[in-house]
């Protein structure tokens, strides 16, 4: 029971990994890899990208100076869309509202272009799919929860004396 309690605090603690600012190289690291983003942005400047594994999304913070072309290609393997093992549909917002885009697919990336409206501060891109959330944190957490329960059985291990 307390190893369900401390799994379920874990993934409430860290259900997103952060990227923080892009550097000028467009990559950005998660969970102990560097991944490659290209991207263009006219009118504005992306500040941020958060990824979401619980609804499977990446959030990009953007401070716009009005309405904008965001191209971005996205790693198959940082954040993808599928369905029966096709490629399916991301969805798009800005602030929360739908926008369209277009797409180019290649082996290792989905490349979106959408345009955004003036002040536009998050775009958020859903797929079906991301990078794992836990990434180094899992390891920890699989030992900490064999430590308990050995040292919880040692403790409560019924004693018989002949």
């Amino acid at each position: 029971m307390l190893i369900l309690i401390i799994l379920v605090v874990a993934v409430t603690l860290y259900p997103k990994t952060s990227f923080g600012q892009i550097p000028t190289n467009n990559t950005i690291g998660v969970n102990s890899t560097r991944f490659v983003v290209p991207h263009t942005i006219t009118n504005g400047t992306i500040l941020a990208i958060n990824l979401d594994s619980q609804s499977k999304a990446m959030i990009l913070s953007i401070k716009s100076t009005n309405s904008g072309i965001l191209t971005i290609s996205l790693p198959r393997a940082l954040i993808n869309a599928k369905e029966n093992g096709e490629d399916s549909h991301f969805i798009v917002l800005a602030n929360k509202h739908g926008i369209n885009f277009k797409e180019f697919e290649t082996l290792n990336y989905r490349q979106l272009t959408m345009q955004f409206p003036n002040k536009t501060n998050t775009i958020e891109i859903i797929g079906t799919q991301v990078i794992p959330e836990f990434g180094d944190l899992a390891p920890l957490i699989l030992v900490f929860s064999a430590i308990l329960v050995i040292t919880i059985t040692v403790k409560t291990k019924p004693r018989f004396s002949f």
